[in-house]
């Protein structure tokens, strides 16, 4: 029992450890744009040069991995850039969001979803 006991106690130490380093990586990253139109348009900007690893640090750290592994070697291809490009001229006409609020989605043409940064950068939160 006492075995099972201390094996638990490491495992919520360590699940412990990977939440605070997780949090300290989201609020030192400073990779992204002031607003969410920024980031879409910094994310397309290096998806049209193939640079797929630039790219993924415009999305969110909890998901650039998964998409990273998604988009492989070849890219998204583009038919989903034009698509990107059209949603990013919809955001660029629109007011960007207020002052205080940390969350934003586009549902049209594409519905995509950002998060606000600790540090005060925009992060794709969710792509299509």
């Amino acid at each position: 029992m006492a075995k099972l006991e201390s094996r638990n106690d490491q495992l919520v130490r360590s699940i412990r450890k990977m939440e605070i380093e997780f949090d300290a990586a989201r609020k030192s990253d400073a990779i992204g744009g002031k607003t969410p139109a920024e980031t879409l348009n910094l994310f397309i900007s290096a998806l049209e040069k193939g640079d797929y690893n630039t790219a993924s640090q415009y999305i969110a750290l909890e998901k650039r991995a998964v998409w990273l592994r998604d988009v492989g070697t070849e890219g998204p291809g583009k038919v989903y850039i034009q698509a990107l490009k059209k949603t990013a001229l919809r955001m660029n006409a629109a007011a960007p969001p207020k002052e205080g609020v940390s969350s934003y989605v586009i549902s049209s043409p594409m519905e995509i979803s950002f998060i606000k940064y600790e540090s005060g950068v925009w992060k794709i939160g969710r792509l299509p």
